[in-house]
């Protein structure tokens, strides 16, 4: 896409950006990039997001899942699906506020034609499927992956 990724820590996107070290980021939502100035250096943030919606992510060993009982596995099912339901609310009650904010602070966003957002969705298919080629876990996520963009017609041709 020619783009040239950095990875970096969160702390120092802002500074990078300052100093034009960086030309872009993909970093958090409008709403926290907001808060945390980034638009006053970085005016064209991307609204709506082309990524995913932020969620909630809970590992734990298998031996000890497989220790707790079918009532306490059921109630932490259920609490982190109403949890990560939250999550993804409070983003999108709290983007559509900042976007106001931002409109008002001279701050233009950008949103993607469909077109541009699949032609990137093309190429990130061609990465996702490199990396399952070389990992188990690579393999399952993008698998689910496929499956959800074909469930939504997003599944590049």
């Amino acid at each position: 896409m020619g783009a040239s990724p950095v990875g970096l820590p969160g702390s120092e996107i802002y500074t990078a950006l300052e100093k034009g070290i960086i030309d872009a980021a993909d970093f958090s939502t409008l709403a926290n990039n907001q808060s945390q100035g980034v638009h006053d250096i970085a005016k064209y943030p991307i609204y709506p997001g082309i990524h995913s919606s932020p969620t909630v992510h809970v590992i734990m060993n298998l031996k000890k899942w497989n220790s707790l009982s079918s009532n306490d596995q059921e109630f932490l099912v259920n609490h982190f699906k109403g949890m990560a339901l939250d999550s993804l609310l409070k983003a999108h009650y709290e983007d559509s506020i900042a976007y106001g904010e931002a409109i008002k602070n001279g701050v233009t966003p950008i949103a993607w034609i469909p077109e541009e957002k699949a032609k990137v969705r093309v190429y990130a298919q061609d990465i996702w499927k490199e990396i399952s080629e070389n990992s188990e876990v690579g393999k399952m996520y993008y698998d689910t992956l496929i499956e959800f963009l074909d469930s939504q017609g997003m599944l590049k041709e």
